[in-house]
């Protein structure tokens, strides 16, 4: 099964002990050759199978050719006054890139706002729509304008699993997430809203906001991760306020005064821990959608949501437009307010300190973002302005 961003290196297919053991195997064989001892290509090649074949012997059936990859959208609003129609949107275009990048149907599960419920759940605005008379009337002598165009309707995403809620995600660990084997790759997208933490002590421990107001902490998905295997691994694209904060998943407990997760994970996000994002619009114009993850998508598609061709940002010229690569694309192509970080950024500023240094005191000055640290507002925010609910 193809994957997006493959990769031709032998050891991105091994798991984590593997991996060790070959680069064991390949220290001691490098530290030879270095010596003079001259060795010709037909045992230099011959060895070099000798090597992968140990390094597979030494993780029996976790090496996997037939290995897949499984996705995981989380997306929409708390409610319907904070589900723009954009991330609707956002979902379908990373439901046409699956399309477009696999040659067959991929396992993705989808839970967005209130699920299939028939229930309005989706604010937008429609430009062709004209407010009655006595609507522009009413509003403007109860000064109640502000919110006069927006409209709204059930979602219409056709494969949606459930609603975003934790009892749906929940199950999914315990139920699909258990099924996922060593070799096994899970991408997790998000497009939704965010929060602040609520303890000022762990100011990394941000929120992902749900449906029907309920809220997940980076700590929490963190546990949810902890129960897969630890040879799946993992890939995070978040696009939600304060979205950096889950950049700790490096960690154990998503603690980074705790050692780095045993398992593979490594994630993109639209902004650091303290920060708004750019975003979520009831405009139904696409070409006006300018958040984070338009731009990373585009890297990979090579085109944009309208369908335009690009210069794919193949940077090193590798033939493959890696994750990374649709990250750097987003930094040099966003025009927005995103201060879009990876979690290879959380690890060197953690582990990147001179010995010694004493911390530095955030100036007086500094601007200050709103505190999320109450539950999600009936006017969201870190996004566009809302509408009381229909």
């Amino acid at each position: 099964m193809t994957r997006l961003t493959p990769t031709l290196q032998i050891r991105h297919t091994l798991p984590n002990r593997a991996v060790q053991s070959l680069e064991g195997l390949e220290h001691v064989w490098t530290s030879g050759s270095q010596t003079g001892r001259g060795i010709s290509s037909a045992w230099s090649t011959c060895i070099t199978t000798v090597l992968v074949t140990v390094a597979w012997l030494l993780a029996p059936a976790a090496a996997r050719l037939d290995a897949a990859d499984h996705f995981l959208t989380i997306g929409g609003g708390y409610s319907p006054t904070g589900n723009q129609v954009s991330l609707e949107k956002n979902v379908g275009l990373f439901e046409r890139l699956l399309s477009e990048t696999y040659a067959e149907p991929v396992p993705h599960d989808i839970f967005f706002a209130d699920g299939k419920h028939p229930g309005r759940d989706l604010q937008f605005i429609d430009p062709d729509h004209e407010v009655p008379a006595i609507n522009r009337l009413l509003a403007t002598v109860f000064q109640q304008t502000r919110y006069l165009t927006y409209q709204y309707r059930s979602n219409q995403l056709e494969h949606v699993n459930g609603p975003s809620r934790r009892s749906t995600i929940d199950r999914w660990f315990n139920t699909t997430g258990r099924e996922l084997q060593a070799g096994d790759r899970l991408i997790l997208y998000v497009t939704a809203h965010g929060g602040k933490a609520r303890d000022k002590k762990t100011p990394m421990n941000t929120s992902l906001y749900l449906w029907n107001n309920e809220r997940m902490q980076m700590s929490d998905l963190a546990k949810l991760l902890d129960q897969l295997d630890p040879e799946v691994q993992v890939v995070t694209i978040m696009v939600q306020c304060y979205s950096g904060g889950f950049a700790n998943l490096l960690f154990r407990d998503g603690d980074d005064k705790h050692a780095l997760s045993p398992s593979n994970r490594c994630g993109f996000f639209a902004t650091v821990h303290d920060r708004m994002a750019a975003g979520c619009t009831p405009d139904v114009n696409e070409e006006n959608y300018h958040e984070y993850s338009s731009y990373f998508w585009e890297a990979l598609r090579g085109q944009t949501r309208k369908g335009e061709e690009i210069e794919r940002p193949d940077y090193n010229e590798d033939g493959i437009v890696a994750f990374a690569e649709a990250h750097a694309y987003c930094l040099l192509k966003s025009p927005t307010i995103d201060l879009s970080v990876k979690t290879s950024d959380t690890f060197l500023r953690k582990h990147s300190r001179a010995s010694g240094a004493r911390p530095t005191s955030t100036p007086a000055s500094a601007p200050k973002t709103p505190d999320s640290s109450s539950p999600p507002p009936t006017k969201d925010s870190d996004k566009s302005p809302q509408a009381p609910a229909p």
